[in-house]
């Protein structure tokens, strides 16, 4: 017999949760110094940011916005900043809501930018956080990896 459906906060948890938990179980920590291991799964979850950030930022908005185009051979280069200097970020926000609904006007884009750039910044936040609650766990790397060798 169901119970009724669990809160909202309970999947987000374990969705947020997830991809730091399977960064904290990898092998890395198994192999670096103590010191580190707290360290591993921020910096893991950072490194994804950065890629991230990247991605969007230097390719996909530049992309979609026409600041860049795809080479002869396929490839797509990356933003440099200097492409950016004579109308910068408004610039790809007005670019960005041409064929767009009324509602998505460049103000609402450049919000939506600002928001995104905050919630990856609480990824890094509570990747910390949870970083720092786990040093209190008194399980060795054999322990978490003991059951492969079995």
């Amino acid at each position: 017999m169901s119970q009724g459906c669990p809160r909202l906060g309970t999947y987000a948890r374990r969705d947020t949760q997830a991809p730091l938990q399977t960064i904290d179980k990898c092998p890395l920590k198994a192999i670096a110094p103590r010191v580190l291991r707290p360290a591993v799964a921020p910096g893991g979850v950072f490194g994804l940011l950065a890629l991230e950030f990247f991605g969007v930022h230097f390719c996909a908005i530049p992309y979609y916005t026409g600041l860049i185009a795809r080479l002869p051979g396929g490839g797509l280069p990356a933003l440099h900043i200097a492409q950016i200097r004579g109308g910068g970020l408004w610039l790809m926000a007005q670019r960005l809501s041409v064929d767009k609904p009324q509602f998505l006007s460049p103000a609402a884009i450049a919000i939506a930018w600002i928001l995104f750039l905050a919630a990856t910044a609480s990824l890094m936040a509570l990747a910390c956080a949870m970083a720092r609650k786990q040093p209190g766990r008194q399980r060795s790397p054999e322990a978490d990896w003991g059951a492969i060798g079995s």
